[in-house]
């Protein structure tokens, strides 16, 4: 009689030295190694503000590379046209197996590059191209801790796009008042200890409801009024005038 024997699939995904039993473990376990990663990158600041977004610095990134066993290491690092391009592999620290890996650019045809040192451009595509090896690798993680998925690196050199604001209409100019010479020579007059231009004396008949045929008598019964209201009463200037308005011109 033959035994039937049944077998069992065990499933297993390892993320650098951090093991996982399911797909379900590996966003758990994620998810522990995420919580304290982004409360490290913001207590040091290991971040760059770009347009409201914080994208981790490769120092963030190498951070998440170590927490999981994973480190990175140069292989290439050549030189192109008017810079330098480098090669980065990802290794996992318990058996040096390689995970990923990118490459990267760093050139003098960027606006904050053209007057640098060549050992400058060469750090550069080197960190670029490790920032970005983390970031095809697991930029999931990062994401998880609360950050953007593309190093900072790659980003502080990008022209983005202009945003063109939409042209605000003009405000509609009113037409320019102009007030007879009587009146402004009375409230010159009247008051010289505060209105010692013609301009001010225009400034204060511009709060009102007169015109230029206003009586000078009642000119000044209005700025006799506003004066009050405004000194006495503590009234701002446009509600001082309108209390002017409505005592004197009303009716």
């Amino acid at each position: 009689m033959s035994e039937t024997k049944e077998i069992v699939v065990s499933e297993s995904v390892q993320l650098g030295t951090v093991q996982a039993s399911s797909p379900q473990n590996v966003i758990e376990r994620a998810e522990t190694v995420a919580t304290p990663l982004a409360d490290l990158i913001n207590r040091k600041r290991l971040y760059t503000v770009i347009g409201n977004k914080k994208y981790v610095q490769v120092d963030g990134w190498a951070t998440l590379g170590a927490m999981l066993g994973v480190l990175p290491r140069e292989t290439k690092s050549q030189k192109v046209e008017n810079g330098y391009e480098a090669y980065v592999e990802l290794v996992r620290t318990t058996d040096g197996m390689v995970i990923g890996g990118a490459s990267a650019i760093c050139t003098r045809e960027e606006r904050n590059w053209h007057s640098r040192d060549e050992y400058a451009l060469k750090s550069m595509a080197a960190t670029r191209a490790t920032g970005k090896a983390y970031r095809l690798a697991f930029s999931w993680i990062m994401n998880l801790a609360g950050y953007e998925s593309t190093p900072a690196e790659e980003m502080i050199d990008v022209d983005f796009q202009e945003v063109k604001v939409k042209p605000q209409p003009k405000p509609i100019e009113q037409p320019k008042r102009t007030w007879a010479q009587a009146q402004i020579d009375a409230l010159m007059t009247a008051y010289n200890d505060k209105i010692t231009h013609a301009k001010h004396a225009e400034a204060m008949l511009n709060l009102s409801a007169m015109t230029a045929e206003t009586p000078v008598e009642k000119v000044l019964a209005w700025a006799k009024v506003y004066r009050d209201a405004r000194d006495n009463g503590k009234m701002d200037t446009n509600d001082a005038a309108k209390v002017a308005d409505k005592e004197i011109l009303a009716g």
